[in-house]
């Protein structure tokens, strides 16, 4: 199975990298870090110092993003599969999604900031968009995974179905966890 890795730096991201102890070796993992590189707010700065400032800000910000990167292979369990490193510039939602269905990735794994639903509506939540406009099977961890026995999957019709037996026929996890299944009636 391809798997999708997106990290950003935060506590939460390397929660999303010790979870991978759990899921079998991927067939090609792909990690993602997505630089999204502020404009220059200054409306009465010239085009060409505006243009010189985000190059110098992005620039510093691939610098930062690689290392990242590194850091994150370094980390890796050394049977995590064969590991591709993306940096790209963007929004961290679209690039993510966009890497997704491109590399046809069986599963999408990143960590969530845990905000609460009043910050996550002002400030916006990556995962909950990964999560809501993502290809695929997603697994968003909001802290540490200490073990994995047992999964719960809510499951809204045949299509639902369809697509969580589709994903557990691939074997994703290095032990197979009971899964409970909860299925919500149509009316």
């Amino acid at each position: 199975m391809k798997l999708l890795l997106a990290v950003d730096g935060s506590d939460n991201s390397y929660e999303a990298v010790r979870a991978l102890k759990y899921l079998a070796r991927a067939e090609e993992l792909h990690l993602v870090h997505v630089l999204d590189v502020p404009s220059p707010a200054y409306p009465m700065m010239m085009p060409e110092v505006a243009q010189e400032l985000y190059e110098s800000v992005e620039r510093n910000m691939r610098d930062d993003g690689t290392r990242l990167l590194d850091r994150i292979v370094s980390l890796l369990p050394l049977d995590a599969g064969p590991v591709t490193k993306h940096l790209v510039v963007g929004s961290p939602v679209d690039q993510i999604v966009a890497l997704a269905e491109q590399l046809k990735a069986g599963l999408i794994l990143v960590g969530a900031r845990g905000l609460g639903p009043i910050k996550e509506r002002l400030v916006g939540s990556v995962s909950h968009r990964v999560l809501t406009f993502g290809p695929g099977a997603k697994l968003i961890l909001p802290g540490p995974l200490k073990t994995l026995h047992h999964i719960l999957l809510p499951l809204q019709g045949s299509y639902d179905a369809d697509h969580a037996l589709s994903f557990l026929q691939q074997k994703p996890f290095r032990e197979a966890p009971t899964a409970k299944r909860r299925t919500s009636s149509t009316r």
